[in-house]
């Protein structure tokens, strides 16, 4: 096959064509698909829930499906929110619909779809509904039938019977970000020598172990773009009497105590019953959204213990051997 005449972008009054603009949005977003920011296109209910839902404003990409076309991407862009109806489903069963941003180009060799009335201003891009698709279904490609539409996957509404009012009950989000970043940032904390700090606290709240006079971990950076996080913490090189102890540990950023703007799951730890001294290792991993107010601030963090059970004689230590570690992993998705 012949190259393409006109490459883009040639000057002169040359005339491109549509497959070459497509292939060049295609590289620029490395072949992604999705949504371009973390609110675009949400399909919300409507403000008096009713028998339909809102499709937020918002822009995306869409991988060109149609054989023949690999490696071209359409953009697309709902301006304002777009009311999309809902069937009511009857008394015998419920229902599930996927909700979909579809291209549909006519000017393919040999597209199913018809030239609008007006082709310079289309419309050639539509909310459909792909109606009573199965449990479950998460991807407008994967329903039989539809496996060569160019669309981005918004959200299934799952309706029970006699149902024709919509809530946010029923909408499950299905949207991704086409190119979301992803960003690690570590923090380390290193006792030195005369440091020993054994953990005592027993109530709810716990403390804060170790506990650093000045902030010796540095700040937590937090993106503006980052909404979820993968956490991990690590006490290394513990030191536990002879005995047995349990208890809980946890991190808090942004401030101590109750109410901090983002807390861990509480991970439990539990100190082998021995006749010798043992350095262990405390770990813990949790995944969170990162609240609104949190995101592209900079922020101290607190991580947390407590004891649950056992003798004050076995409880762990941390001193000159021992370190702290916290690992963020932040992502971007969706919300």
């Amino acid at each position: 096959m012949a190259f393409d005449p006109v490459p883009w972008a040639t000057g002169g009054g040359a005339k491109h064509s549509p497959e070459v603009a497509r292939t060049d949005t295609y590289g620029n977003s490395d072949g992604t698909e999705g949504i371009i920011k973390v609110g675009d296109l949400k399909v919300v209910p409507l403000d008096v829930p009713g028998t339909a839902v809102n499709v937020n404003p918002g822009s995306g990409r869409a991988l060109n499906r149609h054989p023949g076309h690999a490696g071209e991407t359409y953009t697309l862009r709902n301006a304002t929110a777009t009311e999309v109806p809902i069937a009511s489903t009857g008394s015998g069963a419920g229902r599930s619909d996927l909700i979909v941003a579809r291209v549909e180009d006519p000017f393919l060799q040999g597209s199913p779809y018809s030239p609008p009335a007006d082709v310079e201003v289309g419309p050639y891009v539509f909310a459909r509904v792909i109606s009573n698709v199965p449990a479950g279904t998460k991807r407008l490609q994967d329903v039989s039938g539809h496996e060569s539409d160019t669309g981005i996957t918004l959200a299934r509404v799952d309706l029970p019977a006699s149902t024709g009012t919509i809530t946010g009950a029923m909408i499950t989000d299905l949207r991704k970000v086409a190119a979301p970043k992803q960003h690690t940032q570590p923090l380390f904390y290193s006792l030195v020598s005369g440091d020993t700090e054994t953990l005592t606290a027993t109530g709810e709240n716990g403390e804060v172990w170790p506990n650093a006079s000045t902030n010796s971990w540095g700040n937590l950076e937090i993106p503006e773009w980052a909404t979820h996080a993968y956490i991990q913490v690590q006490w290394n090189s513990v030191f536990v009497p002879p005995g047995s102890s349990y208890g809980q540990m946890w991190l808090q950023v942004g401030g101590t105590g109750a109410g901090a703007p983002l807390v861990t799951q509480r991970s439990n730890w539990d100190s082998p019953n021995s006749t010798g001294n043992t350095r262990m290792v405390f770990a813990l991993a949790d995944y969170r959204s990162i609240p609104a107010s949190l995101r592209g601030t900079s922020q101290r963090v607190y991580p947390y213990a407590r004891i649950l059970g056992g003798t004050s004689s076995t409880y762990p230590t941390i001193n000159a051997s021992s370190s702290c570690q916290v690992t963020f992993v932040f992502q971007q998705r969706a919300v």
